[in-house]
């Protein structure tokens, strides 16, 4: 893993001498205006944008949503997205002229790809109107590729902003990429701590492969079908159980084919939330998440799953090889060896009960050192937004 070459405490905040504390206006009330995706549609970042607004909210923050989310999800777009994003963007714009005016802390997750254009247009009349700029990045698509407004978004006001990373990793790389800039760490795994439970045992049964996400090519369905048929294949009693909302028609008619063929050893249950989808996760033997996705950074599922005690096998986008590095059984790897080694681990799969309860254990603590760590993040990053 990479050294960051700036700290991620709290010391390396830039904080400009007009700018009163916490961006709080001539009140001494902090106001805040978070813009971002929230839902719908749902995904993990618009699922995690609005669980911190929230809980600004009850922390008696002063919080404005401004949504940047059209209809449609990332995976699916066409000529009427666009036209409803551009729209959408300029009305975003006008809004942060009003909200300037209260001289609060502006807060933003940046798209990337096209839309990182309107994030810049969105970053500079910010930099020109509120006290304090924070930009929580949730993407590692202008990381792993250089992005020209990435860096005009940097270079800005890099004495004046403060970036919010999920993992030292990502924290390094887009300083490779970008150059030093003042940052905090916040990841992501806070959001499961209250999901943590003790280890259990699952009635007998086949092997439970799992996979819950948007359900498309980009989120890697059709590699988990094809290690649920290669594990059929080689003999194994193998079921295969899967959640979340179908994105595209060829998702469709493949589960539709693959229940043909082998009938009740494939299970679709839709979209799960709250306690349903806690239950689906208890009740595998391994999550698979062999997401293709360009803008992946660290995956709400892969905490869910780990939160239960499941081992994970996934690709190594984003910040998924650092929240597996430590978990027990869990494995990131490249999309070239996926099938492969995904098929070979769950083959040499152990599901005694003796050995079930101690792999779960070993992910749950490897969790909660996550979670408690974490926490002290999120709350550091609460306080910079004017959550006293």
């Amino acid at each position: 893993m990479r050294t960051p070459q700036v700290s991620s405490g709290m010391e390396n905040v830039v904080t400009g001498s007009s700018r009163n504390a916490h961006g709080a206006g001539q009140s001494g009330v902090a106001h805040v205006a978070m813009l971002g995706m929230f839902p719908p549609p749902t995904t993990g970042a618009a699922k995690n944008n609005l669980i911190l607004y929230e809980t600004l909210l009850a922390r008696g923050v002063e919080t404005t949503q401004i949504r940047t989310s059209v209809s449609g999800l990332a995976h699916k777009r066409n000529l009427a997205y666009h036209v409803r994003r551009a729209l959408r963007n300029g009305w975003v714009t006008l809004k942060l002229l009003v909200e300037g005016r209260r001289a609060g802390i502006f807060y933003m997750v940046p798209d990337a790809g096209l839309g990182s254009y309107y994030s810049l247009i969105h970053m500079i009349v910010a930099t020109g109107l509120f006290s304090s700029v924070l930009i929580h990045h949730r993407s590692f698509r202008y990381i792993d590729s250089p992005s020209r407004a990435a860096r005009l978004m940097t270079t800005w006001a890099r004495a004046r902003v403060t970036h919010v990373f999920l993992s030292p990793e990502m924290a390094a790389r887009f300083q490779e990429q970008y150059g030093p800039v003042a940052f905090m760490i916040a990841t992501n795994a806070h959001f499961v701590a209250d999901q943590i439970a003790e280890p259990s045992i699952r009635s007998p049964g086949p092997i439970r492969i799992g996979h819950l996400s948007n359900l498309c090519r980009d989120k890697g369905f059709f590699l988990v079908a094809a290690v649920f048929e290669g594990l059929v294949e080689r003999g194994l009693d193998v079921e295969l159980w899967l959640a979340g909302p179908v994105i595209e028609p060829d998702v469709d008619e493949t589960i539709k084919q693959l229940s043909r063929t082998h009938g009740d050893r494939v299970h679709y249950v839709g979209p799960l939330s709250g306690a349903s989808k806690v239950a689906f996760y208890r009740n595998l033997d391994v999550f698979l998440f062999p997401t293709q996705h360009t803008q992946e950074a660290q995956p709400n599922v892969i905490y869910e799953a780990l939160a239960a005690g499941i081992p994970v096998y996934a690709t190594s986008r984003g910040c998924i090889s650092e929240m597996l590095s430590g978990s027990c059984d869990s494995a990131a790897t490249s999309n070239e060896n996926y099938l492969s080694l995904t098929m070979s681990a769950i083959s040499k799969l152990d599901l005694s009960d003796e050995i079930v309860v101690a792999r779960k254990r070993a992910i749950i603590e490897f969790l909660e050192v996550e979670c408690a760590e974490s926490k002290k993040q999120y709350e550091a990053l609460l306080i910079s937004l004017g959550a006293d």
